[in-house]
């Protein structure tokens, strides 16, 4: 359950220091196994030690990694529950994602001019070359506080003795401003289009929206629900700002009041992942917390 590559045959290795890691062939897989272990065994615990609740319902979503695509095709309809806490952020226990950014994917295609390299390069419109004149005008990185962008896919040419006449660059924009999204894009594709018609190439970029951000004040129920939670505990609330999206986009959009909790995953999606033992047990602690005092947090 949402987990990334490499990670077959995980091996778990216990640290003098508490911490469980790989063996560092693999991802440890803590993104997100630790959020699924910890809510299994709140629940059991729950459920052993009798601890007044109300209604719980739990979704486990596929697919996290590739585009949210589980909680986008899961039919909240079937829900009763108006509010959602998402077991899947990085960080100490404690941690609470109150605003997280939207994401737009962008493609680019860049089309020149086949011709022989060597023997008539005068009749070629390399768009190679465009696609570096345009990645050296363009911001990449982090942007701003708010914003990040990045290229991560490119794909072009036949042969070194053709020039080449059609590039791909794949690519995001993220950030917790939406204009600041849209004032990316138009500059993208402005300064693509200047290359282009300088150098008589066509370009394509196509735009599609994967999530929108969502932004939750300190007074927002949910965040006092997840506050008073951990102060119950004996946590340090820490409100935060996420940079990547997660189910908690998604359920929000659908009008799920939703935010995200960290459960101690460190460096996720590297072999050098790692998470605490006892922030393991710490969201086991937080999740009966916000189970047995929903209500009377709410109040």
């Amino acid at each position: 359950m949402d987990t990334v590559t490499p990670g077959n045959n995980v091996h778990p290795q216990i640290k003098e220091d508490g911490r469980i890691v790989s063996d560092g062939k693999t991802i440890l897989g803590a993104d997100d196994k630790a959020g699924i272990a910890a809510l299994l065994e709140a629940l059991r615990f729950i459920k052993e030690n009798n601890i007044p609740h109300g209604d719980i319902e739990i979704v486990f979503t596929v697919c996290e990694e590739i585009g949210l695509l589980g909680s986008k095709n899961f039919d909240t309809s079937r829900l009763k529950s108006k509010m959602a806490f998402i077991l899947d952020a990085i960080g100490r226990t404690g941690k609470i994602i109150t605003s997280a950014p939207s994401q737009r994917n962008f493609k680019i295609v860049i089309i020149g001019r086949a011709a022989h390299a060597g023997a008539d390069p005068e009749n070629g419109i390399n768009a190679i070359k465009i696609a570096g004149d345009f990645l050296s005008q363009i911001n990449l990185g982090r942007i701003d506080e708010e914003t990040t962008a990045n290229i991560g896919i490119i794909s072009g040419g036949k042969a070194t003795n053709i020039i080449p006449d059609k590039v791909v660059l794949e690519g995001e924009v993220r950030s917790r401003n939406n204009e600041k999204i849209e004032s990316y894009i138009y500059k993208l594709q402005e300064t693509l289009e200047n290359l282009a018609k300088k150098a008589n190439a066509r370009t394509e970029i196509e735009i599609k929206k994967n999530y929108n951000g969502y932004n939750l004040s300190s007074t927002s129920p949910i965040v006092k629900v997840a506050i008073k939670a951990a102060e119950s505990i004996g946590l340090q609330p820490e409100l935060c700002s996420g940079g990547g999206g997660t189910d908690a986009n998604i359920f929000n959009e659908k009008g799920i009041l939703s935010t995200n909790l960290a459960v101690g995953m460190m460096n996720v999606h590297t072999i050098g992942e790692w998470i605490y033992i006892e922030d393991l047990e710490r969201t086991k602690k937080y999740i009966i917390a916000i189970v047995g005092n929903f209500n009377r947090n709410l109040m």
